[in-house]
Protein backbone atom coordinates (compact mmCIF):
# COMPACT_ATOMS: atom_id res chain seq x y z
CA UNK A 1 0.00 0.00 0.00
CA UNK A 2 0.96 3.30 -0.90
CA UNK A 3 0.33 6.72 0.94
CA UNK A 4 -2.20 8.18 -1.38
CA UNK A 5 -3.70 3.78 -1.06
CA UNK A 6 -4.01 4.66 2.49
CA UNK A 7 -5.91 8.05 1.92
CA UNK A 8 -8.46 6.58 -0.75
CA UNK A 9 -9.51 3.37 2.13
CA UNK A 10 -9.85 6.21 4.65
CA UNK A 11 -12.07 8.69 2.68
CA UNK A 12 -13.41 5.44 1.12
CA UNK A 13 -14.15 4.49 4.98
CA UNK A 14 -15.21 7.73 6.26
CA UNK A 15 -17.73 8.08 3.24
CA UNK A 16 -19.24 4.79 3.26
CA UNK A 17 -19.90 4.91 7.30
CA UNK A 18 -22.91 5.53 9.05
CA UNK A 19 -21.47 7.51 11.56
CA UNK A 20 -18.38 9.86 9.62
CA UNK A 21 -15.55 8.42 11.81
CA UNK A 22 -11.92 8.78 11.24
CA UNK A 23 -9.95 4.94 9.91
CA UNK A 24 -8.81 3.55 13.12
CA UNK A 25 -5.85 1.94 12.90
CA UNK A 26 -6.44 -1.51 14.10
CA UNK A 27 -8.79 -1.84 11.30
CA UNK A 28 -6.70 -0.50 8.71
CA UNK A 29 -4.47 -3.51 9.79
CA UNK A 30 -7.23 -5.83 9.77
CA UNK A 31 -8.29 -5.04 6.22
CA UNK A 32 -5.63 -4.42 4.57
CA UNK A 33 -3.41 -6.88 6.32
CA UNK A 34 -0.24 -4.53 7.02
CA UNK A 35 1.96 -4.14 10.13
CA UNK A 36 1.57 -1.61 12.48
CA UNK A 37 5.33 -0.87 11.80
CA UNK A 38 4.12 -0.01 7.90
CA UNK A 39 0.96 1.71 9.12
CA UNK A 40 3.10 4.45 11.23
CA UNK A 41 5.25 4.89 8.06
CA UNK A 42 2.48 5.41 5.57
CA UNK A 43 0.66 7.83 8.28
CA UNK A 44 4.40 9.44 8.74
CA UNK A 45 5.03 10.21 5.10
CA UNK A 46 1.46 11.28 4.71
CA UNK A 47 2.28 13.88 7.75
CA UNK A 48 5.21 15.00 6.61
CA UNK A 49 4.46 16.17 2.78
CA UNK A 50 1.46 17.54 4.86
CA UNK A 51 -1.10 15.33 3.23
CA UNK A 52 -2.55 13.82 6.78
CA UNK A 53 -3.20 14.42 10.47
CA UNK A 54 -3.27 11.80 12.85
CA UNK A 55 -5.75 12.74 15.48
CA UNK A 56 -5.41 11.03 19.33
CA UNK A 57 -7.53 10.82 22.01
CA UNK A 58 -5.19 13.53 24.72
CA UNK A 59 -7.17 16.56 23.61
CA UNK A 60 -11.31 15.09 23.03
CA UNK A 61 -12.21 11.74 24.65
CA UNK A 62 -13.35 11.02 21.05
CA UNK A 63 -10.27 10.42 18.37
CA UNK A 64 -12.44 9.98 15.74
CA UNK A 65 -13.83 13.51 15.57
CA UNK A 66 -12.18 16.56 14.33
CA UNK A 67 -12.68 18.57 17.48
CA UNK A 68 -10.35 21.08 17.51
CA UNK A 69 -7.74 22.17 14.96
CA UNK A 70 -4.61 20.33 14.23
CA UNK A 71 -1.82 20.59 16.49
CA UNK A 72 1.71 21.96 15.37
CA UNK A 73 3.76 19.43 13.71
CA UNK A 74 6.67 18.02 16.32
CA UNK A 75 9.62 17.28 13.99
Amino acid sequence: MKPDDLISAATDFYLSSRDFNGYPGHIIHREHNLTYDTIGELFLKLVEDGSGTIVFGERNSNPHIRAFDDEPRCR
